[in-house]
């Protein structure tokens, strides 16, 4: 049910699902769009504190993408 969802859902700080499938041994593959960078937990582990500004940048990003589900 929640690929089904997934798959539907159109806004452009969420990550697009493009297919599904099945692999031979039982596992669920996902293809999905891919985003060049680094995760936000990679970030903190080098960071270790952010900007006020980088962080609200962030959240900028985030709350769309929120409001829109």
């Amino acid at each position: 049910r929640e690929l089904r969802i997934l798959s539907t859902l159109d806004q452009r700080n969420i990550v697009k699902l493009f297919q599904t499938a099945e692999l031979d041994d039982g596992r669920s593959c996902l293809l999905m769009e891919y985003l060049e960078g680094i995760t936000l937990a990679s970030l903190l582990e080098q960071e270790k504190k952010l900007a006020a500004a980088f962080v609200l940048a962030i959240f900028k990003q985030v709350l769309p993408a929120l409001q829109y589900l």
